[in-house]
């Protein structure tokens, strides 16, 4: 196990199928070591999910910054859908690069996680979203 822990939320946790939609995944990096970590995220979505609001991006890096030893950053991404979304849970791949002091890769992980797009703003068990 590795120095840092990642974490993934998104807001809101479900989206509306056949719409357009903005969501905020927010990617939560926590450094459990003893040195200063210099961090950042390659994204991949995967279609109609974009990375830009007007056309599609499926693949971007973004960089989360310097974490101290035993404190924690977090880095929020906007997530935009087509109104060609159909209901289905979407997958999200994240891979974490943290460097060291002297600029080299200490620690990579690969992080999953998924969006959900229901019909009528219902999730399957026919309840409404939270």
């Amino acid at each position: 196990m590795g120095d840092t822990d990642i974490t993934i939320k998104f807001e809101p946790e479900i989206l509306k199928a056949y719409n357009k939609n903005e969501a905020e995944m927010k990617i939560n990096i926590g450094n459990k070591g003893n040195a200063l970590l210099w961090c950042e995220c390659e994204i991949k979505v995967v279609s109609p999910l974009s990375l830009m609001h007007d056309r599609e991006l499926n693949e971007a890096r973004t960089r989360v910054g310097i974490i101290k030893p035993g404190s924690n950053m977090e880095k929020r991404v906007k997530i935009y859908t087509r109104p060609n979304n159909f209901p289905e849970e979407y997958k999200v791949h994240i891979t974490t690069f943290a460097y060291g002091e002297d600029g080299a890769i200490v620690e990579r992980n690969e992080t999953d996680g998924s969006i959900q797009c229901v019909e009528n703003g219902k999730n399957e068990g026919g309840g409404d979203n939270k």
